[in-house]
């Protein structure tokens, strides 16, 4: 039989590929989505579920080299590691420390706004028509709470960053922090409110209206595993799986921390690791917030939620390198909320945890493989897949309809490391 020219096969079915496949079949292709299907394992539902919120700041910095003795003897830092430890962490180690100098890490922020600052808005496009999606999105902007003097004077020289790239941030006192906050129980130096950062109140939701409207829209979602790629006249024509070969004319690997395998089968070397990070849900809190927050310097963000028609705290964050799940993840967000709130009170918690794709650089790739122009890779969106999805799937498909991109796409090229 032969293939559509319009075909798609989208390999991952977390945020990033579920975006991907929708703005696809929204121009009119036929896509196939093929993905294990684990949704409780993806870091798309271990997530805070914010939009644009501290997302143009990159991860590595010279100050991460000064502090990375000190927090990986300190338990409960928010980045851990833990054997096995990665494969290629030499080698992904020296690109972090090229990407953590000074004008490398201005190129990297400058891309990250690229995507980030327009987050919300191709959020609001891509489900046009689709009210039960959009009714999940809120834009009550976000804070960045500093619970020591230190912390505020750390953080103030990322804060110009963020304004000199566009957000908007109101600077406010104590006083002023707990008023929009007055179940703090913990004295705090003050905060900084983005105004325009949006939030998610249930991704796992998210994810399932996604689903929804892909297969509205004629999409079709395969449960398997790809194990490879058929090759045929320099071109892919079909992927591999535990269940059989699915042939089409275009494919996107949008798989996550598993895009790193995938992208080597096609003699493409991309450095990426798993960050491992965790989530909780409180149900029915007795702590009700006006707008999500984070607390930067310890790794976590909490943010109002509503699932299951209940209202919920979504606690999210911290970093585990190796070991696929650390045993204290979950421990540590619980201790730091409730030291936040210390007369917090749930009905019920659950948890999961998933892999944070992370480059070097905190940038995406989002570009053709090399010496494969029917394959387009969109994966390595860090801590920032919900910030980034629905940009990255319009940029993917300028790529795939060979349009004018609707952004620079340079930064985000597979062949940057090279």
């Amino acid at each position: 039989m032969p293939v559509s020219e319009n075909s798609v096969v989208v390999i991952g079915g977390g945020i990033i590929g579920l975006t991907s496949a929708l703005h696809l079949a929204k121009l009119g292709y036929g896509v196939s989505l093929i993905d294990p299907g684990n949704i409780s394992e993806r870091a798309s539902t271990a997530t805070a579920g914010l939009i644009g919120g501290s997302a143009v700041i990159p991860w590595v910095s010279a100050k991460l080299w000064r502090e990375l003795p000190r927090m990986l003897l300190d338990r409960q830092s928010a980045l851990q590691m833990s054997l096995p430890l990665p494969r290629g962490l030499p080698a992904y180690i020296a690109h972090c420390y090229k990407a953590g100098k000074p004008i490398a890490r201005e190129r990297s922020a400058d891309g990250l706004a690229g995507l980030s600052l327009i987050g919300y808005q191709c959020w609001m496009e891509l489900l046009n028509g689709c009210q039960p999606g959009l009714d999940l999105f809120r834009q009550d902007g976000c804070g960045f709470l500093y619970l020591s003097d230190q912390a505020a004077v750390d953080d103030e020289s990322n804060n110009q960053v963020r304004e000199r790239l566009g957000m908007q941030l109101q600077r406010l006192g104590s006083e002023q922090t707990i008023e929009r906050i007055p179940a703090l129980s913990i004295r705090l130096s003050g905060s900084v409110h983005v105004v325009k950062a949006g939030h998610v109140t249930d991704p796992v939701e998210l994810q399932q209206q996604l689903s929804i409207i892909i297969k509205e829209l004629g999409g079709r979602f395969v449960t398997s595993r790809v194990n490879g790629f058929s090759i045929k006249g320099g071109q892919v024509v079909g992927v591999r799986t535990d269940s059989g070969e699915y042939k089409a004319c275009y494919f996107v690997i949008a798989a996550g921390t598993g895009s790193q395998t995938l992208a080597a089968k096609l003699n493409c070397k991309i450095p990426l690791i798993a960050g491992f990070g965790s989530g909780l849900v409180l149900e029915q809190p007795n702590v009700k917030l006006q707008a999500p927050f984070l607390v930067l310097n310890e790794g976590f963000a909490v943010v109002p939620g509503y699932s299951g028609g209940q209202n919920s705290l979504r606690v999210a964050g911290l970093v585990a390198i190796g070991a696929a799940k650390h045993p204290l993840q979950c421990q540590l967000l619980l201790q730091r909320v409730k030291r936040l709130f210390t007369d917090l009170k749930y009905k019920s918690i659950s948890s999961s945890s998933g892999p944070r794709p992370l480059t070097p650089d905190s940038l995406p790739l989002i570009s053709r493989v090399p010496g494969y122009d029917n394959v387009i890779l969109n994966c390595g969106h860090g801590h920032w897949g919900l910030t980034h999805a629905a940009g990255s799937a319009v940029l993917t498909g300028n790529i795939l309809t060979g349009s004018q991109p609707m952004i620079d796409a340079t930064p985000y090229r597979a062949d940057r490391f090279h």
